[in-house]
């Protein structure tokens, strides 16, 4: 799959994804809707956009280290996002469990994605 055939695929999942947020928060999860939950559908739209880029460059330039810049990839950004929510749950402590609700689902749904797309990279290189 070309990069541009992903970005084109993550920004579709993206939009619903945006889509589902603004729509729940403002009807039925109206009292768990944080103003920061768009936000974070970019935030995992841009982080896998970048993994997926490096990862591509890794499986072209070197195949066989391919597992190991995967799982460091996915430790950098798993400590990253981790970080991020450190820094917000410090300013912000009013609603901790529809902040950490909201970023396990995107990290489920988004990590899934990459994971497929990825398979349908390995495939096609092998």
């Amino acid at each position: 799959m070309k990069y541009s055939n992903y970005l084109y695929r993550l920004a579709g999942l993206a939009a619903v994804l945006l889509i589902l947020i603004i729509a729940l928060g403002n009807t039925v999860l109206s009292e768990y809707y944080l103003p920061i939950h768009p936000w974070m559908v970019g935030l995992f739209a841009f982080v896998s956009g970048l993994e997926h880029w490096y990862l591509m460059k890794s499986i072209k330039n070197h195949p066989n280290r391919f597992s190991n810049v995967f799982m460091a990839a996915s430790a950098i950004k798993l400590l990253s996002l981790l970080f991020v929510t450190v820094i917000y749950l410090v300013i912000d402590k009013s609603k901790v469990l529809p902040f950490v609700g909201v970023l396990f689902s995107l990290y489920v749904i988004f990590t899934g994605f990459e994971v497929r797309a990825l398979q349908k990279l390995v495939k096609g290189n092998s």
